[in-house]
């Protein structure tokens, strides 16, 4: 198998090399060690992984063998049994592989990618870098250079599986798919604004009316699910989510603000006899700005957070899908950290968190500070009660968690093409899981070391 992997790799350097005289290829190998509040037994990690760009087409990948707990679970390979004790709890991932064409206009990419979409340094409120990559497509076009751009997204998260081995076929598994898009107008030097929106749909895994209608998502829905007409459908039930946001960002001075909007009612906001027993405002919103100092130091802060039921189901029974905003619902895990499984911010609903950060970079080494306050209360994505109260619900628990940590991180590069990273945070808990009076110190640390192989060096031609 390695072997097959060399070879194939080296034959996309030959072929991108007929193409273009100046390419970049090169093999990666990597080392990971941790012990953080997801990965919380002592974590070690190894892989490899490639990269090749003729400056149109590119590849890249990466392979990894682990023992990474996620909270209190811990995968196994069903193969451990017969492996050595030291390695029983070794199971191996694809970190990521993709393909992507680039050109002046038009970016597309499609593989197993690791999407980030939202506007914050720190929190991406819309697509997150928490769980690791799944089978997706991206497209972003940008028809008139920065002045107009199209962003669209579709992430396979599930596939449909039957079970063809029974009397009468059953399905399995149900397909569950997230489109995400983002329209953005750029009218002067340094500012733009724009719109969001997205839509999780069950039991298919491509839906051509999303997919091709330049209308919003909502308006789709509505024309399907809320209106009589041959055009309707009874059985789309999907659930959808929109945002604005704006951003102004120049040499010196950077400040952006972000709303996603889960349900919201706006005659609740002039007359509070419309607030009705489970009518509840869902949003999230993502705030923040940044001044640089010189061309190597910046300093910041960001507020992020999302009131009590966003991302989840408003009416839930037996025929309303788990509409919950997570990479992974299926029953056994469901008890995953909310941290590792929501698709956007981090902390999820019911929650609000705080980012001050400090962050210095230099040609062959960065260095950042960061101070973060994180509270929350009740936070379940897969409720099966509907939801109680009205209005903005949030952080409104007898008890709270509380959490302040402080950041640091190293980064440099030393001799042979390779970097390394070093994370430490220490802090401390008040009324950890929500237990009053049970609090915790923080003590969270990460090392990781890059080793990079040019490839173009031992091509002759």
């Amino acid at each position: 198998m390695k072997r097959g992997l060399v070879f194939g790799f080296l034959i996309i350097c030959l072929i991108s090399s007929m193409f273009s005289s100046e390419v970049d290829a090169y093999f990666f190998t990597f080392a990971e060690t941790k012990h953080d509040e997801i990965v919380t037994n002592w974590g070690l990690l190894g892989g490899v992984g490639g990269y090749v760009f003729d400056g149109q087409f590119g590849l890249t990948g990466a392979f990894d063998f682990r023992n990474f707990t996620i909270g209190d679970f811990q995968p196994h390979n069903t193969h451990a049994s017969t492996w050595p004790d030291l390695f029983g709890d070794l199971y191996y991932l694809l970190d990521y592989g993709y393909g992507w064409y680039e050109s002046d206009k038009l970016t597309v990419s499609a593989g197993f990618q690791e999407l980030e979409k939202g506007l914050g340094e720190t929190y991406k409120i819309w697509l997150a870098p928490n769980s690791g990559s799944y089978p997706s497509v991206s497209l972003f076009y940008k028809p008139f250079g920065d002045v107009f751009t199209v962003d669209f997204n579709m992430l396979f998260l599930r596939n449909e599986i039957m079970d063809f081995s029974l009397e009468n076929i059953e399905r399995i598994q149900t397909a569950k798919t997230l489109y995400y898009r983002s329209y953005s107008l750029n009218l002067f030097d340094a500012f733009r604004f724009g719109f969001s929106d997205a839509i999780m749909f069950f039991g298919r895994s491509l839906d051509f009316v999303y997919m091709l209608s330049p209308a919003p998502f909502q308006t789709m829905q509505e024309i399907m699910c809320n209106q009589t007409g041959p055009w309707a459908s009874d059985a789309v039930n999907d659930n959808g989510f929109m945002g604005l946001f704006f951003d102004y960002d120049d040499d010196f001075f950077r400040v952006f603000g972000e709303v996603m909007i889960d349900d919201f009612f706006p005659e609740q906001l002039f007359d509070p006899s419309k607030k009705t027993e489970g009518k509840v405002q869902k949003i999230a919103w993502d705030l923040g700005g940044a001044i640089n100092i010189g061309e190597r130091s910046r300093i910041g802060a960001e507020f992020a957070g999302a009131t009590k039921y966003t991302f989840q189901a408003s009416a839930h029974s037996p025929t309303v899908p788990p509409y919950a905003y997570t990479h992974y619902d299926e029953g056994q895990w469901r008890d995953l950290p909310i941290e590792y499984n929501m698709l956007g911010y981090r902390y999820g609903e019911n929650s609000t968190s705080i980012d001050v950060f400090y962050k210095f970079k230099e040609e062959s080494w960065d260095v950042q500070a960061h101070y973060e306050f994180v509270c929350f209360g009740a936070r379940d994505p897969f409720r099966e009660v509907k939801n109680t109260g009205s209005g903005f619900v949030w952080l409104d628990d007898p008890v709270l968690e509380k959490q302040h940590k402080l950041k640091f991180n190293l980064g440099f590069d030393f001799v042979w093409d390779t970097h390394l990273d070093m994370d430490i945070t220490v802090g401390r808990i008040w009324n950890k899981d929500l237990f009053e009076g049970l609090n915790e110190n923080i003590f969270e640390f990460s090392v990781g070391v890059v080793k990079f192989i040019p490839m173009m060096q031992f091509m002759r031609f």
